[in-house]
């Protein structure tokens, strides 16, 4: 479909412009209250085109324009209308699209008109809505997030103040309990070394006693050996030289018999 451009006014008569195919030709049709009227314009090579409609009174009103390509015998569809309004001072309001390019202003919004804008364009609602929302849930979540912060602070400062600025690690129930049972077996251990001692120390002295008890034998070899020096016999058995007067000694020796108890 050709496109339309906005329409304007000079002196009676109505300039329209736009683009479309090229080579080809665009029939316009031009609406204002009870009137209407059609006009034929050739578009060039280049694919624009321009032309105007004469009018004897221009009449004030809403005007409204749209057009159609048509070549070999083949039309294209209708483009989208460029409407204006008219009055006597001349252009009032107009609206139409330069190409495809999408044409909005909060000046030509009215308060009268805002309600019916809002309904014929549901886009617009829903965009409006969706900032709203959008807003709503930021807005909603940096005071979370602050009032958050503030709260861990304010209970640092409580724990802080009741521990008089001291933090001790709390034990649970079980640990206090292992530790007792800990300390009961430390405990239990310590009496079984002392009672271990004493009872070691026991067998010690009783061994020694007994040991005392035992009865010591005094062979020949262990005489002969202490007492060699009063032996007057040699190694072989022979006597030696009889001592002197003044060497000569006594010597007691006893012998008795052992007892079985």
């Amino acid at each position: 479909p050709p496109i339309l451009k906005a329409p304007t006014f000079e002196d009676n008569s109505l300039i329209l412009s736009g683009t479309g195919l090229a080579n080809s030709e665009i029939i316009l049709t031009v609406s204002v209250g009870a009137y209407n009227d059609t006009k034929i314009a050739n578009i060039d090579e280049e694919g624009t085109w321009k032309t105007s409609i004469t009018f004897d009174t221009v009449s004030g009103g809403i005007y409204t324009i749209y057009g159609y390509t048509r070549k070999a015998g083949y039309a294209s569809n209708p483009s989208e209308a460029a409407v204006m309004e008219y009055g006597t001072e001349g252009v009032i309001k107009k609206t139409s699209r330069d190409g495809n390019q999408i044409y909005f202003s909060f000046k030509d919004l009215s308060i009268q008109e805002l309600p019916n804008t809002i309904i014929n364009n549901p886009d617009l609602l829903i965009t409006v809505i969706s900032f709203l929302l959008l807003g709503i849930i930021l807005t909603t979540l940096f005071f979370t997030v602050l009032r958050s912060k503030k709260e861990k602070v304010a209970e640092r400062e409580v724990a802080e103040k009741m521990n008089n600025g001291s933090t001790k690690e709390e034990k649970t129930l079980r640990e206090l309990l292992g530790g007792q049972e800990e300390k009961k077996d430390v405990e239990k251990k310590k009496k079984g070394k002392i009672f271990s001692k004493k009872k070691n120390r026991k067998k010690e002295e009783k061994s020694e006693k007994e040991e005392d008890k035992k009865e010591k034998i005094f062979t020949k070899k262990d005489f002969l050996k202490d007492f060699k020096k009063f032996d007057p016999d040699t190694d072989s058995g022979k006597e030696n030289s009889e001592p002197k007067e003044e060497e000569k000694k006594e010597v007691i020796v006893t012998l008795t018999s052992k007892v079985d108890e």
